[in-house]
């Protein structure tokens, strides 16, 4: 029966789902089946042609997985494949000064309550990886470095959430005790040494670190009424420049988007849904989808700041984890890519079309 629903699953993808000159696929994963038991959880592009992917492998167990990193130097043509070990890999960044990377490993208990967040550090462009920090009673929710000493990670205790600071490494952390802080998530660190965050429950500011003097201030945002924030903070490296994307708080299957700057306080309507997006320059990027075709993904991009807008719509439907970067770069998992069962799929650069 599992191989008969199996062929019939594999026989409707395909019924949609091809080849575009456009892309090109690579085989992460060899599944004997239907099974996924072996899955990406997330897609990190540092450039055109390096990224890591963070995934699980639950061949041995599915309630205790394996941690997987996937690394690849050539633009997701291939992948070296490594294991972190028991645990799920929930956030990956890289240090300001591109020095360090660092992960975030939940390592499952055997008892109740006993999970624990592992902080995890590379040296060497992530070949391998060591324990910096773990802790059982809080939650680490993200982790933003700005130089091999000086870092800071969101942790969840019980309701809320705090800012954490280390000024060697990890070894020590403390938590900051600004009220402008509370309860909010950190998002990004600036070369010239500014965290930026967002709060939990908030629309109409954020707040902005000075990681040396500790000095807090908050930046309003002027949001249309009945918006919300809908992402963390993205930046652009060309302009240097702060956008957030936002939408009706009524959510609906045809509520509307906008992205929104933080510093000009600009705003680019958006007649459709957003996945995700990201700013370079003039070039924009948004991963998609269409409402009215059965919610298939589709990608647009704009080569000036949103006048005009360019439509891509892959033949594979994609599933849940994609990412987008720089001018072009559109990486995600399909449900199958020429023949290949859940594939990374790949925009190809426009020397390569």
């Amino acid at each position: 029966m599992k191989l008969l629903i199996g062929i019939i699953m594999v026989l409707t993808i395909l019924s949609y789902c091809g080849n575009s000159e456009n892309y090109f696929f690579t085989e992460l994963f060899k599944y004997e089946d239907v099974d996924k038991n072996q899955e990406i959880k997330s897609i990190n592009i540092l450039d055109e042609k390096n990224g890591f992917l963070l995934g699980v492998d639950y061949r041995n167990s599915i309630r205790y997985p394996l941690g997987l990193v996937l690394k690849t130097t050539d633009g997701g043509k291939t992948f070296e494949h490594m294991s972190l070990g028991e645990g799920t890999p929930t956030f990956f960044s890289r240090s300001t000064d591109l020095k360090t990377m660092y992960i975030i490993l939940i390592r499952k208990g055997r008892k109740m309550n006993s999970d624990k967040s592992i902080l995890l550090r590379s040296v060497d462009n992530g070949d391998t990886w060591s324990i910096v920090h773990s802790c059982a009673e809080k939650k680490l929710r993200n982790v933003f470095f700005y130089n091999e000493n000086i870092g800071f990670i969101t942790v969840q205790d019980l309701y809320e959430t705090k800012i954490l600071k280390t000024k060697n490494g990890g070894k020590s952390w403390e938590a900051i005790q600004m009220p402008f802080v509370s309860n909010s998530i950190a998002n990004y660190i600036t070369t010239d040494g500014f965290l930026f965050g967002i709060y939990a429950n908030q629309n109409d500011c954020i707040w902005k670190l000075n990681i040396f003097s500790n000095e807090v201030e908050q930046i309003s945002i002027d949001l249309p009424a009945d918006y919300v924030i809908d992402s963390f903070l993205k930046f652009d490296p060309i302009y240097k420049l702060f956008y957030i994307l936002c939408r009706q708080k009524e959510w609906s299957n045809n509520c509307l988007f906008k992205i929104y700057c933080i510093n000009n306080k600009k705003i680019i309507d958006l007649d459709y849904p957003v996945g995700d997006f990201s700013i370079y320059g003039n070039y924009i990027s948004i991963v998609s989808w269409e409402r009215n075709n059965e919610f298939k993904s589709v990608y647009y991009y704009s080569t000036n700041a949103g006048a005009k807008w360019e439509k891509e719509i892959p033949k594979c439907r994609l599933l849940s984890q994609y990412a987008v970067y720089g001018e072009g770069c559109f990486w995600s998992i399909a449900e199958i890519g020429e023949d290949l069962m859940w594939p990374l799929m790949v925009r190809k650069q426009s020397s390569e079309r």
